[in-house]
């Protein structure tokens, strides 16, 4: 779904499991009956770092929009930790522990020329891969620097003894072009810019 169709009411967290072997528990995320999985507008792939590992996407001048989705959405799944904490963990959480614990998956710019970016992890065995004609590309073939839009399935809260994440991965990502290096400042004025094509495929 795009995020602007996002109804957090529809939001359930369900009781913590234990993963003894990576020393964590997960508390499962619902939309309703299924996963959440949220269509990102046109980004930046910045970085990959490598195959089946995290890859960093980066906001444009345009997004200023879903930026400020994701601060509301992270800022929801903390308050809703809170308050049902005692029921899916056993023992209630302060607010102000949680927001000692939480770890945004977003990344502030080191440099003023730079947009913030999101990382995001991702499978090369199970990644869809498009080009712009919604025809599948091999993985291989992703380049850093492209225009993409991309299918994010919110999964899981983690928690780990110290902290907490949302557990992210890349389903879909869809190549739009290939850019050269991009020198803007976030959430400038702007002029008419063409619309991304959304994806044929539903969310």
């Amino acid at each position: 779904m795009d995020f602007k169709d996002f109804n957090d009411d529809k939001v359930t967290l369900h009781n913590i499991e234990s993963d003894t072997e990576n020393n964590l528990y997960r508390s499962k995320i619902t939309y309703g009956d299924d996963t959440i999985k949220i269509q990102a507008p046109r980004m930046i792939l910045k970085t990959l770092d490598g195959p089946n590992s995290n890859i960093n996407l980066e906001f444009t001048e345009d997004n200023e929009e879903f930026y400020q989705f994701i601060h509301v959405f992270e800022n929801f799944i903390k308050t809703k930790i809170v308050l049902e904490s005692g029921d899916i963990i056993g023992k209630t959480i302060p607010s102000k522990s949680v927001e000692t614990m939480y770890k945004t998956f977003v990344n502030l710019p080191t440099k003023l020329t730079h947009h913030p970016t999101i990382k995001i992890s991702f499978n090369m065995e199970t990644i869809n891969v498009l080009n712009k004609g919604n025809d599948k590309m091999e993985f291989e073939n992703v380049q850093e620097n492209s225009e993409v839009e991309s299918v994010l399935s919110i999964e899981n809260v983690i928690f780990y003894r110290n902290k907490c994440l949302l557990e992210i991965n890349l389903e879909t990502i869809k190549i739009l072009s290939q850019v050269s290096q991009i020198n803007t400042y976030m959430f400038t004025d702007d002029t008419d810019t063409d619309e991304s094509e959304k994806m044929d495929s539903e969310c």
